[in-house]
Parts: C-alpha cells; structure tokens; sequence
C-alpha cells in the first residue's frame, strides 16, 4: 500500500491538484497469466517492467513509462486501458505509447473498443487477456 507522503508527492509531481483522492491499490493487480503465453505481475508501481506513473481505477487506465533500456521505446510513456476484472481476469490494451511525457500519455485520446476484447478492437488486433495465476 503506498504512503500518504507517496500519494502527497505524486500529487505534487503530476499536477493532481486538492480534489486528488488515494484510490488504494491498483485494482488489476496481481501476477497473471496473458493469452499470448507470458507472465505478466501488476503493481501499483509497475506492470511488467514498465513503471507505474499513476493510475486511475475508476477510469481503468494506467501511464506506464519503460525502462531506459527498453529496446523499442526506451524512457517513453504509454497509455494502458482495461477492462473491469470479472472471474479472476481482465482484457488489457495499449492505447498510445512511445510518447514523450507522461502528460502527453494521459492526454491521449485514442481508444479501443472493448465490446469484444477476445477478438479485436485495439489497433486491428485482440486485447490481451490475463487470468490470474
């Protein structure tokens, strides 16, 4: 669980303003398996090996930023939406990604479609499904 002097600084750091609440944990958390065969541990500071910038659970969606020596977006920010978590699993989409701050990830507009995750409806391709582990 993260301190109130952790909430009160990540208040500070992204601009949350004094209507900021501490929602508690992030609600996906957890160790998962995916659909596309790989383990995947969320936490209210990281999800894989992307850190967790913040969170919103009411909205269901996460600015994640990767590691320095990711090979592909090294030190960018990513948007991640989810479905609501319904018999231990969930749906999970990158929606923007490669961005440069963490502002521009939760600006972001882009959206999936989440009617039928299993198939498709985020960017021509399926959501990635977790079951926990």
């Amino acid at each position: 669980m993260r301190s109130r002097l952790y909430c009160f600084a990540t208040c500070l750091a992204l601009g949350c303003g004094d209507d900021a609440v501490d929602q508690g944990p992030i609600e996906v958390g957890g160790t998962w398996a995916s659909n596309f065969g790989f383990d995947e541990t969320i936490s209210d500071t990281g999800w894989g090996t992307a850190a967790i910038i913040s969170f919103d659970n009411s909205k269901n969606f996460a600015i994640t930023q990767q590691p320095a020596d990711d090979m592909f977006n090294p030190s960018k920010f990513s948007k991640v939406v989810w479905t609501e978590p319904e018999l231990d699993r969930f749906f999970y989409c990158t929606v923007a990604f490669g961005l440069a701050t963490a502002d521009e990830a939760e600006a972001s507009t882009k959206s999936a479609d989440a009617s039928d995750p299993a198939n498709g409806g985020c960017g021509g391709f399926s959501w990635t499904k977790l079951t926990r582990m």
